[in-house]
């Protein structure tokens, strides 16, 4: 991923490597990689940038996934952000959670990393992402972001396989085949789906759409992933908003 920094031992995209770096404890590795400007962000311990805050905040995210096992769902290498979708699996071998890492290349080689993940119950303390007007998407992608703001839950289940699912952002997951896919989708645009995008990430096989959802003054930054399959449609969408 080029404009990162490389001075450490984890190679290799910075999403690749940043979960199983917590969970293997691997904190002084993961700074040097972040840069001493980097803006860290999640749902829980909010937003720092460099010096001590950042350490901090690294500090606190690997004590939250230490010893974790991580489980690799998609990497996706765009061309001003890396997206990671990653679960974290329990000793049972059940999903606990599902992460998204979203790593944004900005000037003078810094780096944003906002990671996505349920907020133990409480609300979210991430403030909503600086909008943009240049982000273009995938046909099939927008129209499903425009059906999902529109409430228009037949559309939007006209954009996914006859077999395929909805994973909402408690990585519980609907079938369409059992009419539970519509149920998830009527109860997410009822939260509020209006999306304005700030950033995706297309390797072809997955998009996944970073931005700002609800309405009015209750927006709230997150990621939805829709995953294509081999009919056009989509086989998948994951909400982790």
């Amino acid at each position: 991923m080029s404009g990162e920094r490389s001075e450490s031992s984890l190679k290799g995209s910075l999403c690749d490597v940043f979960l199983t770096a917590l969970a293997s404890g691997q904190t002084a590795a993961l700074e040097k990689r972040l840069g001493g400007k980097a803006v860290l962000s999640d749902p829980v311990n909010g937003t720092s940038q460099g010096g001590d805050a950042l350490r901090a905040h690294v500090e606190k995210l690997a004590a939250r996934f230490a010893d974790k096992t991580i489980a690799r769902d998609c990497l996706i290498l765009g061309a001003d952000r890396d997206v990671a979708a990653d679960t974290v699996v329990g000793d049972d071998g059940e999903l606990e959670y599902r992460v998204v890492i979203v790593a944004v290349r900005g000037k003078a080689r810094e780096i944003t990393v906002r990671l996505y993940f349920p907020s133990d119950g409480e609300p979210p303390v991430a403030a909503a992402l600086p909008a943009t007007d240049r982000v273009t998407l995938p046909g099939p992608v927008g129209a499903a972001l425009d059906a999902l703001a529109e409430k228009d839950v037949d559309e939007a289940l006209g954009l996914l396989e006859s077999e395929g699912v909805v994973v909402d952002g408690a990585g519980r997951t609907h079938a369409r085949a059992e009419d539970a896919a519509r149920t998830a989708l009527v109860a997410l645009c009822e939260a509020g789906m209006d999306c304005d995008p700030v950033g995706a990430a297309d390797d072809g096989r997955v998009c996944a759409v970073e931005g700002n959802f609800g309405r009015d003054d209750r927006r709230r930054p997150g990621v939805i992933l829709f995953y294509r399959g081999d009919s056009g449609l989509f086989r998948r969408i994951v909400f982790q908003v």
